[in-house]
């Protein structure tokens, strides 16, 4: 009898640590999938691209190139002309600090012009990857430089937007 009652106390012990444990594991199991959903939605918050990459494939950057080399030789050639006409009428140091006037100038147009056609092809890709990370649910998009480890690389993908718009248009 007493081994029937030894028997029958390590069995209530055993049901009664099992039920504990299931407990236990019905109790965290609520937070081990909250917490694989807090890393699924943090999988989805970080994105990077590689602003280069993608300036140097985009698919109307030659043209703008040309366009600026275009706008650089006006540049360059109107300064000149009036240069040549200003210079006839001064010598010396004078000559000098005409001459480096000139060239400041030209600097500053060439630096206006391309910030002039460079902003708009930016603002198109930044628009770009503002529109595919809202589409991915992407709360935070890096430049690929400042990215460690992790993340999802959406470089390709606007790239590949970039493209799909120009052959639409």
């Amino acid at each position: 009898m007493l081994a029937k009652q030894s028997l029958q106390v390590k069995l209530l012990i055993a049901l009664v640590v099992l039920g504990m444990g299931l407990a236990l594991i019905s109790y965290l199991s609520p937070a081990v999938e909250a917490e694989a959903e807090s890393e699924n939605e943090l999988k989805k918050a970080v994105a990077y691209v590689n602003i280069e990459k993608i300036f140097e494939n985009h698919p109307h950057k030659e043209e703008t190139e040309i366009e600026f080399n275009k706008k650089v030789e006006e540049l360059r050639s109107d300064l000149a002309a009036d240069l040549e006409l200003e210079l006839k009428e001064v010598s010396g140091e004078d000559r000098q600090k005409l001459v480096q006037s000139y060239e400041q100038q030209l600097r500053n147009r060439i630096t206006q012009k391309e910030e002039e056609l460079l902003d708009s092809l930016m603002k198109e890709i930044h628009s770009t990857v503002e529109k595919i990370g809202a589409e991915k649910e992407v709360a935070v998009i890096l430049e690929e430089d400042s990215v460690l480890y992790g993340g999802h690389n959406l470089t390709e993908a606007v790239i590949e937007r970039l493209e799909a718009k120009v052959a639409q248009d």
